[in-house]
């Protein structure tokens, strides 16, 4: 099955590869079935499939603190019109638009999720915070393997995005702009501190049709480096202490290497700069334009304290509350046709 993100207008832009890490904001209130100081990793392959699975009725880029993962696997964050999920036919909604004339409907039908942020006038120049479409994994996973099958959106100014993210910033990227469509670009953030813009990314060539085709890509993370793959081919390794030297406003004795509990999420986003030469390029929004993006899975494995495969890691309650739509099989995924 596919998840498919469809944007219809501008779009809020996500740290990037060679753009800056997101503002740190304080950590978000802390969900009731709190994960720990290790997570609440859960291996299996996820897919998006089944509406029953989701919380849609988020209005912000936290999970909810009354969230259970062993009943929702997905959170659609930023939902400020609180749109349900329909998972039998097309169900269009549109509510009062917001200051900026946006809309944001869902679309769930079959073997399909289709989510859409837009306007009501696809010409209009919206600010560029304008929204954001983005769905959180709803585990915290404190060191694994995690494998994504997607294809990117491949207009120019759209940014594809599958990240972590911990409460505290720290990220790690794998993100791809429609102004380069034959490669793909990753990052590595500390903290969210800022002034490192530019500086720990990297661009790696995406073979066989290029971003807007489907392919794997894999984040390893371990204690000690992180290893970035697609299609089966290492591109990247960082290993801990290795980016301390260019890092910027780096406290004393700290490595820039993520260590804290972390979301998976996925993304699209609009990084239109109009009036710059555009990290992302500059999306041309005009009637009927769409930028899409579509993911088939996620398999996530999970890591103990020593780097090796386990079936469960940190707090995680045994699932009696609901059928989850993971496996909990430490085998890789069965690649799929998109």
């Amino acid at each position: 099955m596919h998840l498919t993100f469809l944007l219809t207008s501008s779009l809020l832009a996500l740290t990037a590869a060679q753009a800056p890490p997101a503002p740190t904001t304080g950590a978000p209130p802390r969900p009731r079935f709190d994960p720990g100081p290790d997570g609440n990793c859960q291996t299996g392959n996820y897919t998006l499939r089944n509406p029953a699975r989701w919380r849609t009725d988020i209005g912000n880029d936290h999970l909810p603190v009354d969230i259970n993962p062993n009943v929702h696997d997905w959170v659609l964050q930023n939902n400020v019109n609180g749109v349900n999920v329909d998972g039998t036919q097309w169900r269009d909604v549109y509510p009062k638009p917001n200051e900026f004339g946006e809309v944001t409907f869902v679309n769930t039908f079959r073997s399909s999720v289709i989510i859409a942020c837009g306007t009501l006038n696809h010409n209009r120049n919206l600010p560029s915070h304008s929204g954001v479409v983005k769905v959180s994994h709803s585990r915290y996973i404190k060191y694994g393997r995690l494998t994504a099958r997607f294809a990117a959106s491949d207009l120019s100014g759209i940014v594809t995005t599958f990240i972590t993210m911990s409460d505290r910033k720290d990220e790690i990227d794998w993100e791809t702009v429609g102004k380069d469509k034959v490669n793909a670009q990753t990052n590595i953030f500390y903290k969210g501190i800022e002034g490192n813009h530019g500086i720990h990314g990297g661009v790696h060539p995406v073979r066989g049709g290029g971003i807007g085709t489907m392919h794997t890509y894999v984040i390893d993370w371990t204690r000690k480096a992180i290893t970035f793959s697609i299609d089966g081919t290492v591109v990247r390794t960082v290993a801990v202490g290795s980016l301390d030297r260019s890092a910027v406003n780096l406290p004393a004795g700290e490595n820039w290497y993520p260590s804290t509990p972390s979301l998976v999420q996925l993304s699209v986003w609009d990084r239109s700069q109009p009036q710059a030469d555009s990290w992302a390029g500059n999306a041309n929004w005009g009637p009927g334009v769409q930028a899409t993006a579509t993911f088939d899975w996620l398999h996530v494995q999970c890591y103990d304290e020593n780097d090796l495969p386990v079936e469960r890691f940190g707090s995680v309650q045994p699932n009696v509350t609901a059928t989850p739509s993971a496996t909990t099989s430490a085998a890789a995924p069965v690649r799929t046709n998109p």
